[in-house]
């Protein structure tokens, strides 16, 4: 009698070896790229949490509005009776390197920065 395995057979174990191995590859690149998607989500929370803690507070009646063709300031009623909130955003949640500050001085509200237009950039308030 042949003792060797049938070519079925040999065929059906190559296949579930090469099965194996895609799948173990399949996971390994799905572990990294989950992985990877962690570590951007924890680096876009820990900007939020960083710029929140950076916000300005104007208080109520901040905003004042000129007219330009008369040149006469209003306050707008709707904006009077409550605070502002202003925050900055740079292109560092995105990987970027510009930067900016935003300060609330006697002249009213200041927004300074450097834009870093290598690979583009933005900073705003």
């Amino acid at each position: 009698p042949d003792l060797r395995p049938s070519p079925i057979l040999v065929l059906w174990q190559m296949a579930a070896t090469v099965g194996t191995l895609v799948g173990a590859v399949c996971a390994a690149v799905l572990g990294a790229g989950c992985l990877k998607a962690a570590q951007i989500f924890r680096k876009i929370q820990t900007y939020k949490r960083e710029t929140k803690a950076k916000n300005v507070k104007a208080s109520a009646g901040f905003l004042v509005l000129t007219t330009e063709s008369s040149g006469t300031q209003e306050t707008p009623s709707a904006l009077c009776a409550r605070s502002l909130t202003f925050f900055r955003i740079n292109d560092e949640v995105m990987g970027g390197k510009s930067t900016s500050t935003l300060v609330f001085e006697d002249t009213g509200l200041v927004f300074a920065g450097e834009i870093n237009t290598n690979g583009g950039g933005f900073a705003s308030c």
